[in-house]
């Protein structure tokens, strides 16, 4: 099989959304992130985990893997934690 005929299997495939809660919270978590939200001293550029923002952030995610993924915001006057079990489907 082609790596084009592997893409598109890949992309063909779906999950029922009333599913998705149980196969998430189901599977062992294979990685951990943390991601901080930052900004500099002169509030004029946002930052996460020590790099500048640009509007995305490109991280490789192995399919069928479920990672956790912890967003710390260090911006606003509250100061917020959660944790995302993000499953690559």
């Amino acid at each position: 099989m082609s790596s084009a005929d592997h893409e598109t299997e890949v992309l063909a495939q779906r999950v029922d959304d009333a599913e998705r809660g149980s196969m998430t919270c189901a599977r062992a978590i294979a990685r951990r992130r943390r991601w901080i939200i930052r900004r500099t001293p002169d509030r004029l550029t946002f930052m996460i985990n020590g790099h500048v923002w640009t509007k995305r952030v490109d991280e490789d995610v192995r399919l069928g893997d479920t990672e956790e993924w912890t967003i710390v915001n260090t911006i606003s006057s509250i100061t917020a934690s959660t944790s995302i079990r993000r499953p690559s489907w």
